[in-house]
């Protein structure tokens, strides 16, 4: 905000915390944080009494546990806007530390909730020495506590261990490994969060403990019994081979070629599935784009685009396919007795490009042949082209049948 309108807006503000009405200073209250975050950018230093009023807000007790509540989860929603509001002053963190320690402790999972689910990006806000003394306690009492809360931390815990120092990661790596080792085999969402993380988790931890950990999660998430888990884990492979781990490459290639001949068709459209992300533009790219690296001073020439990195990483999936036998496996899947494992097969041949497919005779042929097939065309112009009806239409359609009745 311009210097001259916050000039008069703080004092307005206020004044509207001093109100007489209860009501009034409630609803100010509930506003508090996000006009505090608002300052951020003023060159005037942001008001003492403001920050005192917001870190009461952790403790605040009017006798009503309705109004308290409310007050608490404002607070704790808010928090991170008004730490990076007053971090750039000396001893903003300091000041609201306290605040942040009773909103941690709060008997409303709720507030804990809010907070879990914006723990990383305080750790992203705070100094690395700072989110090692003062944040790295609750985000292990975070990991130990509801399942409410559980899932706030674990939807960011790859930007949170980011910031931790590497031989400071490792040691939470067998956090994943308990989700799944005490956690309920029904509860497919908490297996779906860690899916999610897990190509950016790839990224913070160097092979040998990839090997030993992440590994065999992902080998046993791309069989999870839930679809959604298995399309999540999908991604993660990619992540794999781009670590260029001989013993990564040779296990993802024998769990793939295990994939291809199960004998369960769910098992072999998953092998489908993870080559065509592999080879595709689509998924991997959308949900975990490349970084383009910036020009070093040691070398004069400009990076590459990102349609370039695109390229050659498809042209490094395509060789990884032929190399390890794969591409073979899915043409030979384009005769499988299940009409859903032809139409996948189909699928990934149309998303291989052009010049890769040029370069395999019985790639092409399974192409055409799939193509010719009236079983998987037919199927898949269905789901292409007449998706399933809105309920409401639907039972409009059954009264236009039914004549309007009477």
């Amino acid at each position: 905000l311009p210097a001259e309108t916050t000039k008069d807006l703080v004092p307005l503000f206020q004044s509207l915390l001093d109100d007489s009405s209860k009501f009034v200073r409630h609803a100010a209250l509930c506003q508090l944080g996000r006009f505090i975050a608002s300052l951020a950018d003023s060159t005037e230093p942001i008001s003492s009494s403001l920050i005192e009023k917001f870190i009461e807000m952790s403790s605040v007790n009017t006798a009503d546990d309705s109004t308290d509540a409310e007050l608490h989860h404002a607070c704790a929603f808010s928090f991170p806007a008004v730490v990076l509001a007053v971090s750039k002053s000396d001893g903003g963190w300091e000041m609201l530390k306290q605040c942040f320690n009773e909103l941690c402790e709060s008997k409303d999972f709720a507030v804990r909730r809010t907070l879990s689910h914006s723990l990383h990006c305080l750790a992203g806000i705070l100094p690395p020495e700072t989110v090692k003394d003062d944040l790295l306690h609750v985000f292990e009492q975070f990991l130990r506590d509801e399942e409410n809360v559980r899932v706030g931390v674990l939807k960011g815990i790859a930007k949170f261990l980011k910031v931790l120092e590497p031989g400071m990661r490792e040691s939470y790596l067998h956090t994943l490994t308990e989700i799944f080792e005490t956690g309920s085999p029904l509860n497919w969402r908490m297996r779906h969060i860690v899916a999610l993380q897990l190509p950016s988790l790839i990224l913070l931890f160097p092979a040998a403990s990839i090997r030993t950990s992440l590994l065999p999660l992902i080998i046993n998430l791309i069989s999870d019994a839930v679809c959604e888990v298995r399309i999540a884990a999908f991604h993660a492979v990619g992540s794999l081979l781009a670590k260029d781990d001989k013993k990564i490459t040779s296990e993802i290639a024998k769990q793939l070629s295990t994939l291809a001949s199960a004998t369960t068709y769910c098992d072999r459209v998953s092998f489908l599935s993870v080559c065509t992300v592999l080879i595709g533009r689509d998924g991997w790219d959308e949900e975990h784009p490349l970084e383009i690296p910036s020009p070093t001073t040691e070398s004069s020439s400009p990076p590459a685009s990102l349609e370039d990195q695109t390229k050659s990483r498809i042209e490094k999936m395509y060789s990884f396919l032929v190399s390890s036998k794969l591409l073979p496996s899915a043409v030979k899947l384009k005769n499988d007795r299940t009409s859903n494992v032809r139409v996948k097969c189909l699928v990934f041949f149309r998303a291989l490009p052009s010049d890769l497919l040029s370069k395999s005779k019985e790639a092409l042929a399974a192409l055409e042949e799939l193509e010719k097939d009236d079983v998987v065309m037919k199927t898949l112009n269905k789901v292409i082209l007449y998706p399933i009806k809105e309920k409401k239409n639907f039972v409009e359609d059954k009264e236009e049948e039914g004549g309007g009745g009477g």
